[in-house]
């Protein structure tokens, strides 16, 4: 509390000579190189460099683009916590790792929406660059906390950058995060909440649509064992969460083909999933196609029959809605989308439960 309270008195018209010497004080703190959990750190400087950084954050988040000092400030401080995220003092610190997110999104975002900053200046390209590669790898952070910083730095960013380079960002998030599942789950699930958050931010064109199908049907199906367990919820969890933010800014016509295959996809997983949240997260999805989109089906009906919550729990999920969902003409045989959909469930970890419950 008292990071924010510093960051927003810091962030006054009237307090510029303060901003700059607790700008020259917080630099001093933060480029020493000791780890956190170092024993030459004291217990009261392991809750310093957090603060520090939670106090720039907030004076990057509430003070003014045209702010000279501000901006002198962002100069001073993204090639920092760029540097920060990787460090060895932040290796073991998630908390740490979200805040040099923050501020690197933040700090970016105000390079781009400065007026006097010219964007072909090569300083300016240099500090960008560095901003996007910093984002594009917290998306494939081991921790949630992180990579959800960076899927919405990514939308925050991408919203102001010219319409040219959205092409280039979105093929750099598949590549590198959706292209194969050996890239691990962490990076689909970051690559999912960032393609979710430029979609939910219109900044997907409609051409990509259908290169976008293949990903969002692999992240809805995504399920890899591990042992005696399985690894994916949060990335079908978030696949459910782009298809939401599809339907909401995508127009019917566009989508149309899209939905043929997502649709059945979608309701096998609000039916069949062993996660309660990861159904549900599904059934939010069908429901928001269903009601912008529509051209489903007895698209209402099956809504009222598998809607957030009958989905909750797993034993009326399984012999309840799911049979009456397969009763409704045209779902009973929805095509080779749905049974490709049901084969690999029941291929995979998830099949243990539905044998469990169906055979009480």
């Amino acid at each position: 509390m008292a990071a924010v309270c510093l960051g927003r008195l810091l962030t006054r018209h009237d307090m510029g000579d303060a901003l700059v010497e607790f700008g020259g004080w917080a630099e001093r703190h933060v480029a020493t190189e000791e780890p956190l959990t170092s024993p030459a750190v004291s217990h009261a400087g392991q809750f310093l460099l957090p603060g520090i950084t939670l106090a720039i954050a907030t004076i990057f988040k509430f003070g003014k683009a045209e702010d000279a000092m501000v901006r002198a400030l962002v100069v001073r401080f993204l090639p920092i916590a760029v540097g920060l995220y990787d460090s060895v003092r932040c290796v073991r610190n998630p908390l740490m790792r979200k805040l040099s997110m923050k501020i690197v999104q933040r700090g970016a975002t105000m390079m781009i929406t400065a007026n006097d900053v010219r964007m072909d200046d090569e300083g300016v390209e240099e500090l960008l660059g560095a901003a996007v590669l910093a984002l594009l790898s917290g998306l494939r952070d081991r921790d949630t906390i992180v990579r959800w910083s960076a899927a919405k730095g990514v939308g925050r960013l991408a919203s102001k950058l010219q319409a040219e380079f959205l092409d280039q960002l979105l093929d750099s998030i598949l590549e590198r995060n959706l292209s194969d599942v050996s890239t691990g789950e962490d990076a689909w699930h970051g690559g999912c909440l960032a393609v979710a958050e430029l979609a939910r931010r219109e900044l997907i064109d409609s051409s990509r649509v259908d290169d976008l199908v293949p990903v969002v049907r692999g992240g809805l199906e995504y399920d890899v064992r591990r042992g005696y367990t399985s690894v994916g919820t949060n990335v079908r969890d978030a696949a459910a969460y782009v298809c939401w933010a599809l339907a909401r800014t995508q127009s019917r016509d566009k989508m149309a083909t899209a939905l043929q295959t997502l649709a059945p996809v979608l309701m096998t997983t609000a039916c069949y999933d062993r996660e309660v949240n990861c159904r549900r997260a599904a059934s939010a999805a069908f429901q928001e196609c269903v009601g912008r989109l529509g051209d489903f089906p007895h698209g209402i009906d099956i809504l009222t029959v598998a809607d957030f919550f009958s989905v909750s729990l797993r034993v009326s999920s399984y012999l309840d809605v799911a049979p009456l969902v397969a009763a409704f003409e045209g779902w009973n045989d929805a095509g080779d989308a749905a049974t490709d959909a049901v084969q690999f469930l029941a291929e995979h970890y998830g099949a243990k439960d539905v044998f469990e419950v169906t055979s009480d």
